[in-house]
């Protein structure tokens, strides 16, 4: 082995030599050619021109731009969310467009171009001012049924709520006003404060409303006022659906609101209707109200009565006429029946109802016609009669009555007999709990003041919370109620009653936690306005409390106060008529003439200051009445007043 191994290495040196003899030539390389050149980049197109236009509406407003593309490819463009009322036309270097918008599209724009080669895309910000245009308004005239319901501008917080008795509410800026109404070749609508409607308050504005431009559930109108300053604005109707909600209340804030409902699954509607104070021969009768029961359907996005028949709103009511042939004055009786009764709900939460309103006699004439007594034919034709509710809805968040907190609502809503150890009788407490106190995670107390006597009755109760349901117990008296979130934030407890015909109401009564506040005399002294009631009103009421110990619950500012109050010993204010006590000019001599004449009746109020928010005073309220027959009955509730800049 030793001797082979060098000839096998050379032999594996010459293989790897290339051969094993003979030389020879290297052959050529072959070149390795030069790279080709990269393309050039896509460039993408352009638009050039302006990008800012003010165009007219009702009318055809055209621009040009230019376009380019050093590629000269095939160019797209397109306008993000583009409205019908833009077109375009894209030529080989030009793009041609066209505006044409209504007078529903004035409004500032600003539009996304972008124009494509289909490699690559630029975007350009397109600025448009659509502005009215005068030359191409209309004269429209639109039917009263179609005017019905509500209008609103949401830019311009305006809002008009047109009803079918030519009243209504207008609201801008936040402020709600009473207006009414007449549809001749334009719309005057004449302006009053909340509550103090047409007949002895007067006009705080007014517009002449003509309707310029109109499509499906929308007009431009303009609003002329008299000194020929002007408002132009697109309105949209808002549009009826089925109920979302039970109870409806007012639109004024107020302690207490008188509750209308509408429950879906029964199919049944009880709504209070309202109209302006009345004049019934010579009584006044100061903000009727009619409460209308009825069984509904909702046809035609409305709901109306099942049965077509005449619904009793009212019985019994009493009024005096004057007898033309003898000159006596008689007490006549009627009952109130609506007809027509038609409900709207809205998407916003606002019902609309409106109803025709007659009285039948329910008086004997005798020998006597009804053309004998004077205006009486007159109260028996008819009146239209309405209202105007916010939907509220239970509560969805967590609520919390805290041990050792006083708050506002009700705890009483129905009658419940009390013993007073003052009167030593039993006191028919009609209603009350409107200020209670949390002892403890169950029990509760509260204090049932009789008004005058300045007596207060502790009353504990037990009380339960689950959910939005506050359940009581008062002596045995059980009431569930509901808590419910109200428009202006705050939180509303329900109250159910008895009413006269045996159905049962609701009341909802704002649930407040009061903070502990001391008030001296002085506090009370001012004049008040009334929380407002009813938007169609023909007054305002005023309560006055006057330095010379005289004062006035339910007056008007140009009358002589008629009342006597007194500050009591715990923080109160008590009133009694001077007109039962003429010659005195004291309340105490006054309540203790009166009250200790059995045989004659009486009626005293009294106000608790809890919480002054800026220029509203809010007060418990109890009043103490005693018939000529020596019953005895008080109620106590919570109130508001506007407190008006001496």
């Amino acid at each position: 082995m030793e001797r082979i191994l060098p000839v096998v290495l050379f032999t594996l040196a010459l293989t790897a030599c290339g051969g094993s003899g003979g030389g020879s030539s290297p052959q050529p390389s072959t070149p390795i050619p030069a790279p080709a050149p990269a393309p050039a980049p896509n460039e993408a197109p352009t638009i050039s021109g302006t990008f800012t236009l003010n165009a007219k509406a009702a009318q055809s407003n055209k621009i040009v731009l230019n376009t380019a593309d050093k590629e000269n490819d095939q160019l797209s463009f397109s306008i993000a969310d583009k409205p019908d009322w833009i077109s375009f036309r894209l030529t080989e270097n030009q793009l041609e467009l066209d505006f044409q918008p209504g007078f529903f599209d004035i409004d500032d724009y600003q539009f996304k171009f972008r124009i494509s080669d289909g490699k690559d895309a630029t975007e350009y910000d397109f600025n448009l001012v659509v502005e009215d245009n005068r030359e191409k308004w209309q004269e429209i005239r639109m039917t009263e049924a179609d005017t019905i319901g509500i209008w609103s501008d949401k830019t311009e917080a305006t809002r008009f709520i047109f009803l079918e008795n030519e009243m209504g509410i207008y609201t801008y800026n936040g402020e709600t006003k009473s207006l009414s109404w007449s549809a001749f070749s334009t719309f005057d609508i004449s302006v009053y404060e909340a509550g103090c409607f047409q007949s002895t308050c007067p006009q705080i504005d007014f517009f002449e409303m003509s309707i310029v431009a109109q499509e499906q559930g929308r007009i431009r109108v303009r609003l002329l006022r008299n000194d020929n300053s002007e408002r132009v604005i697109n309105l949209t109707k808002e549009n009826n659906t089925q109920a979302t909600a039970k109870y409806y209340i007012p639109l004024s804030e107020a302690a207490l609101y008188s509750t209308s409902t509408i429950d879906v699954e029964t199919n049944s509607a009880q709504i209070r209707l309202r109209t302006a104070d009345i004049a019934f021969g010579l009584t006044t009768f100061i903000t009727p109200s009619f409460n209308a029961t009825s069984e509904v359907n909702f046809n035609n996005q409305n709901y109306t009565p099942v049965n077509s028949s005449p619904i009793l709103v009212r019985d019994d009511m009493g009024f005096t006429f004057e007898n033309k042939i003898t000159g006596d004055f008689t007490r006549l009786n009627f009952n109130a029946f609506a007809t027509n009764l038609v409900i709207q709900t809205l998407e916003s939460g606002i019902l609309i109802a409106s109803a025709d309103i007659h009285l039948e006699l329910n008086s004997d004439l005798g020998s006597f016609q009804i053309a004998d007594f004077e205006g009486l034919s007159a109260e028996l034709t008819g009146i239209k009669a309405s209202t105007v509710l916010q939907s509220v809805l239970p509560v969805t968040s967590e609520v919390a009555l805290i041990a050792g907190k006083n708050y506002t609502g009700r705890i009483i809503g129905d009658d419940m007999p009390l013993t007073s150890s003052t009167l030593s009788e039993s006191v028919n407490y009609q209603f009350g709990g409107s200020v209670f106190r949390i002892l403890d995670d169950s029990q509760g107390s509260m204090t049932l003041k009789i008004a005058g006597i300045n007596e207060g009755i502790q009353t504990n109760f037990t009380w339960q919370l689950e959910g939005n349901t506050l359940s009581t117990n008062v002596n045995g008296v059980e009431a569930t109620h509901e808590l419910l979130a109200l428009p202006n934030g705050k939180i509303g407890m329900t109250s159910s009653f008895a009413r006269d015909d045996g159905s049962i109401g609701v009341n909802i009564y704002t649930l407040n936690e009061l903070t502990d506040s001391t008030f001296s005399a002085s506090d009370y002294l001012g004049t008040f306005k009334h929380s407002t009631v009813n938007l169609f009103s023909n007054r305002i009421r005023y309560t006055r409390v006057l330095s010379d110990q005289r004062a006035d619950y339910f007056g008007s500012l140009d009358t002589e106060p008629s009342e006597l109050w007194k500050y009591e010993s715990d923080g109160s204010i008590s009133m009694i008529r001077d007109s039962y006590c003429s010659n005195s000019i004291e309340y105490d001599t006054c309540f203790n003439d009166r009250f200790n004449n059995i045989n004659r009746s009486m009626l005293v109020r009294n106000y608790k200051l809890l919480a002054i928010e800026k220029n509203i005073y809010k007060f418990q309220y109890s009043i103490f009445r005693r018939t000529t027959d020596g019953n005895y009955s008080t109620s106590q509730s919570i109130r508001y007043f506007e407190k008006l800049p001496e």
